[in-house]
């Protein structure tokens, strides 16, 4: 799934791209979200990325870490 659009709370002005995140509704599990569907792919199909699998409702949180941490990462 690719989210598109800036997280309530994300700062004006700041890069917001594209994230990518896969998610299973029966599972109720989710991939931390990313830039690359690469990446997302990888992270669902590789059993040691386990670690990397969140539950669907902390989706927003993730989405809102890994934008934070891009912004940081561009400045």
């Amino acid at each position: 799934m690719t989210t598109l659009g800036a997280p309530t709370g994300h700062r004006l002005g700041h890069p917001c791209p594209p994230l990518v995140h896969i998610e299973c509704h029966m599972c109720q599990k989710a991939t931390v979200p990313s830039t690359s569907l690469a990446i997302a792919e990888l992270r669902w199909t590789d059993p040691s990325m386990s670690q990397l699998l969140i539950p669907i409702s902390h989706l927003t949180r993730a989405r809102a870490d890994v934008l934070a941490h891009l912004t940081t990462k561009a400045a």
